[in-house]
């Protein structure tokens, strides 16, 4: 079984999927959606603004199913674990602390508007996310569920293989582990997130952590079931859903917690916008599977677009690593040229949703050529945008 794994673990490695450029692509874009729309969209247009919110909570799920996908169940062994601890758990560890230091001295340069979860807090903030021993106060936490993520993978890696085995006992503790990931990681949250949404004083939390190597970071135990779902999805698992059926899934799920967050903005419930509610994670893996059913279609289409895929995906990390300050400088040369971004929130609902468009598909392009330049120089590649 462990040799089957590791066989298939290659092939996938070189034979590339363009279903996976393009989930890569989709989850990026989603990060921009969640960091760029509310400039755009307010309160005085509450469905379209929780439609782009809500579609923007799917990105970081879909880049740690991408993990699972691409990373989990190989065989951390010999020469390869020597490779792995160097080449990516290293280069996350090096990426988190460049960019620590460097995200906090950006934002002390004058001129630049203050960004929502953009920057961290000041040195002394910076000096403890350096040595992880205080949160980032910024969207470095990804960084570090990141980290966490790599730290356990070989054990974890180990674990489903020897689960998925022969033995007296094995499919029965399999069975039991996974409905403790749901209970704690989904079942639990997803009744916390209701309790909140609808202003019950009830105290629901899990009092387990099913992370291997866990992160004080939003979503905790769900975490884990996203890098499963991505496992299950290379191996096939999901293909038994019949695509009808992962259809309706896809839109019921986005429908229920898209329409919730706009009752969240209009009547003031709680926001149902959490990593660990069923109905973002449902939606999350039923995008993910779709987007990489499509293949067969992918791969027949023209190259430009193919090429097009395979380059947002290369810069996809810069682009996440970037893309605050590319937009803090488009906002402070709007701010310069006398414009005011508060009155698209009150224009039409339609010239928003344009407007939020078109930033997020400027500042993508200014990140990718931004990076391209940047890597010019070969360790800021390397080490900065961990680019391959």
């Amino acid at each position: 079984m462990q040799k089957s794994l590791t066989n298939e673990a290659k092939a996938t490695s070189h034979a590339r999927r363009l279903s996976l450029d393009l989930i890569r692509w989709v989850a990026i874009f989603l990060v921009l959606v969640t960091h760029l729309s509310p400039f755009f969209l307010g309160p005085s247009h509450p469905a379209a603004a929780s439609l782009f919110c809500a579609a923007g909570r799917i990105g970081v799920p879909l880049f740690v199913m991408l993990t699972g996908y691409l990373m989990l169940g190989r065989d951390y062994s010999g020469d390869y674990l020597g490779r792995y601890l160097k080449r990516n758990l290293l280069g996350i560890f090096v990426a988190y602390e460049v960019w620590n230091v460097v995200w906090c001295l950006l934002s002390k340069l004058p001129g630049l508007p203050d960004l929502q979860n953009g920057f961290p807090i000041g040195f002394g903030r910076m000096a403890k996310a350096a040595l992880l021993v205080g949160d980032t106060g910024s969207a470095l936490w990804y960084l570090v569920l990141t980290l966490g993520i790599y730290l356990g993978l070989p054990l974890l890696s180990r674990a489903v293989a020897w689960l998925e085995g022969e033995g007296e006992g094995r499919s029965a503790l399999r069975r039991l582990l996974l409905a403790a990931a749901l209970y704690f990681g989904l079942l639990v949250p997803s009744a916390q997130t209701l309790c909140g949404f609808f202003g019950v004083g009830e105290e629901l939390h899990s009092v387990l952590n099913l992370n291997l190597f866990g992160a004080t970071v939003w979503g905790e135990s769900v975490w884990v079931l996203y890098l499963l779902a991505g496992y299950a999805a290379r191996r096939g698992a999901l293909r038994r859903v019949p695509a009808a059926a992962l259809g309706a899934c896809l839109l019921a799920s986005f429908g229920i917690f898209s329409g919730m967050q706009c009752l969240s903005m209009t009547a003031g419930f709680g926001s149902p916008l959490s990593y660990s509610f069923a109905p973002v994670a449902l939606c999350s893996v039923c995008l993910f599977e779709a987007i990489d059913r499509a293949e067969p279609l992918l791969v027949r289409a023209p190259q430009a677009f193919r090429s097009l895929c395979s380059c947002v995906s290369r810069w996809s990390f810069a682009t996440y690593m970037l893309h605050f300050w590319v937009l803090a400088a488009l906002l402070a040369a709007l701010r310069l040229a006398g414009l005011d971004l508060s009155a698209l929130q009150g224009a039409s609902w339609a010239l928003g949703v344009l407007a939020a468009l078109g930033s997020i598909a400027l500042v993508h392009c200014g990140t990718i050529l931004a990076a391209r330049l940047l890597s010019l120089a070969k360790p800021v590649a390397r080490w900065a945008f961990l680019a391959k």
